[in-house]
C-alpha cells in the first residue's frame, strides 16, 4: 500500500490494475465527501504513469514519473 493509498482502496486497485486493456479512457469518481476519492485517483494515476511497477502494478515510488505525482 502506497503512502496515498488507503486500506479500502487495495482491492479495487489491484482489480483496476489487473485490467489495464479494459480501462476506460476517463474515469468519474463519485461517493460521499471523505472517503478518499482523491487520493485513490492519485494512487490510480501514479500506478499508471510508473516506469518501474511493482509486480502487482501499483507504483514503485522510486522512478522519475512517480517524482512527478510526490508534493
Amino acid at each position: 500500500m502506497t503512502d496515498t493509498e488507503l486500506a479500502w482502496h487495495t482491492e479495487l486497485l489491484r482489480r483496476e490494475l489487473a485490467a489495464l486493456e479494459r480501462l476506460p479512457h476517463a474515469l468519474l469518481l463519485l461517493g460521499t465527501p471523505g472517503i478518499g476519492k482523491s487520493r485513490y485517483a492519485v494512487a490510480l494515476a501514479a500506478a499508471l504513469l510508473c516506469e518501474t511497477p511493482a509486480g502487482d502494478g501499483r507504483a514503485s515510488g522510486r522512478c522519475a514519473a512517480c517524482g512527478w505525482l510526490s508534493t
